[in-house]
């Protein structure tokens, strides 16, 4: 068989094909559109979710080494045992040394002390030596970069099956309404045909 009469046979086949497809009406086209704009919009919003956590990354890792510079860890005495309490913290008040040498004392969370040790424990001061929490770090840095990734992904695909949902009741109405419009054309002569 010839180049030409291959390309014969294959173009009948194409028109063969096209002839066996079902008519398509336009809201088929319109849905198919819309499909392919959603799709395009939800890969850009995973490109701006990628974007936004990367920024939310970059932001927690400079304040991350902000606070590594601004606060320090120091020892700190326990001036009273801590009531008992349910959870993973109790409340104890402690008395710690300024970088000034000022005594300072507060009321921190503090896991409970065990007998036998010197009463100590580790607070988090500023550089004034007021408490303060402790230091963000590069890992909570990033879980919020994945929550905030997760989030807004999740939020943008909730907008984008709200909008194919509500494309999709539009079309059905339209199709409806069409069917309604050639079967009340048609459905009176094909009645007449089957009595």
């Amino acid at each position: 068989m010839g180049w030409d009469a291959a390309r014969r046979v294959g173009m009948a086949r194409r028109r063969r094909r096209a002839a066996d497809r079902l008519p398509r009406r336009p809201t088929d086209r319109v849905e198919d559109l819309v499909a392919w704009l959603l799709v395009a919009a939800g890969l850009l919003m995973l490109v701006l979710a990628g974007s936004v956590a990367a920024a939310v990354h970059r932001d927690g890792n400079a304040r991350a080494a902000t606070e590594a510079v601004q606060r320090h860890e120091v020892l700190a005495e326990l001036v009273a045992q801590p009531a008992p309490a349910t959870g993973r913290y109790q409340v104890g008040t402690v008395h710690w040394t300024a970088a000034d040498g000022t005594v300072r004392t507060g009321r921190v969370p503090v896991t409970a002390v065990r007998p036998g040790t010197d009463g100590t424990v580790r607070i988090w001061v500023d550089a004034r030596g007021a408490l303060s929490r402790p230091p963000t770090t590069p890992g909570q840095a990033a879980q919020a970069a994945v929550v905030t990734f997760v989030a807004v992904t999740l939020a943008g695909l909730a907008l984008l099956v709200a909008a194919w949902a509500g494309v999709r009741v539009l079309v059905d109405r339209r199709n409806a309404a069409r069917w309604e419009r050639e079967w009340a054309r048609v459905g009176p002569r094909s009645s007449r045909r089957v009595h």
